[in-house]
């Protein structure tokens, strides 16, 4: 797990979510490792996936700026299921396809999620656009936050990643990156009450 993911913890740990939606499923190691946090807090812990999974293509890969090996649904699905078969209080629901589509035509009150977890596609247009689908949870994560290294070099700015979106918000960066292939360094950045809360204590 890249060493950006473990600050998650220190989040579950403060807001104790009981229903998380995640954007960007892929091989559904961290809805695992979510759930598993969740349920030191709470008795019950419901997760929803958006994915891709097997519709991913090269031509997705590219204009996504994705690097990762893809998962379909059914081994994705097999795997939360035996999660589900050992954690009882666990359940989930995954959702496949574009999420341009997708978080537009599902049945889902976000508003009643506790978290939002944006790491999809990495372009500014799918970034907006799931942020756009989740904006009114409480809290929202996202990955893709990008600076530069010790090199200068840093991914595009005008056409990847969430900062373009998430820096009118004032958002609270999480200070653990790790490097992006190509150059630069990518974070998570959190918006909504969470990220006041920090700001405010920080100031106070």
């Amino acid at each position: 797990m890249a060493l950006r993911y473990q600050q998650i913890e220190f989040i579950f740990d403060y807001i104790k979510p009981q229903s998380v939606v995640e954007i960007g499923t892929w091989n559904g190691d961290r809805a695992i490792s979510m759930a598993r946090r969740a349920l030191l807090h709470q008795k019950k812990f419901r997760y929803y996936g958006f994915d891709l999974f097997e519709d991913a293509t090269s031509e997705t890969d590219h204009e996504e700026l994705n690097v990762k090996q893809h998962y379909s649904l059914s081994e994705v699905t097999n795997k939360l299921q035996q999660f589900q078969n050992d954690h009882i209080g666990f359940s989930y629901e995954l959702v496949r396809g574009n999420t341009r589509q997708t978080l537009k035509n599902v049945d889902i009150s976000f508003t009643k999620c506790d978290l939002a977890f944006i790491d999809g596609g990495h372009s500014i247009e799918t970034i907006e656009n799931d942020f756009q689908a989740v904006k009114n949870c409480p809290t929202i994560l996202f990955d893709d936050y990008y600076r530069a290294d010790n090199k200068g070099r840093c991914p595009d700015l005008e056409n990847f990643g969430c900062n373009r979106l998430v820096e009118p918000m004032s958002p609270w960066v999480l200070p653990v990156g790790d490097p992006v292939v190509g150059g630069g360094l990518v974070h998570m950045a959190v918006t909504g009450a969470l990220a006041k809360e920090f700001i405010n204590s920080m100031i106070n």
